[in-house]
């Protein structure tokens, strides 16, 4: 949730202070968070299998008829690091197609052409 409202922060302030030199390089600190939380979502992700395997051998140590599976976590995991994804995106076309501080004054909308 932090890096979502870090985000929107950030972005409404380029988008306002856009005669500022240089204020769209602010928007690679989300970027960059953004990649990095996806990155180790979806790697954590698929460490889930090697736990399972080892509560499902402990179970068989103990005797135990039943072992506890999580199968919705690395879903979760997914679903968000496919939304860092996706907002990362946005940001990378963002930067590319917000107006110049040299062109902001002439420019009324953020449509490239």
């Amino acid at each position: 949730m932090f890096v979502y409202a870090t985000t929107g922060t950030l972005v409404s302030f380029v988008i306002t202070h856009t005669d500022i030199p240089h204020i769209r390089a602010v928007l690679w600190l989300p970027i960059i968070l953004g990649l990095a939380f996806a990155t180790l979502f979806f790697t954590v992700s698929f460490g889930f299998r090697v736990m399972d395997i080892d509560l499902q051998a402990i179970a068989v140590a103990l005797r135990l008829s039943t072992s506890q599976t999580i199968n919705t976590l690395p879903i979760a995991l997914w679903i968000s690091a496919l939304a860092l994804l996706v907002m990362a995106a946005m940001l990378i076309i963002g930067y590319l197609y917000l107006p110049a501080p040299a062109t902001a004054q002439h420019c009324g909308s953020f449509v490239p052409f």
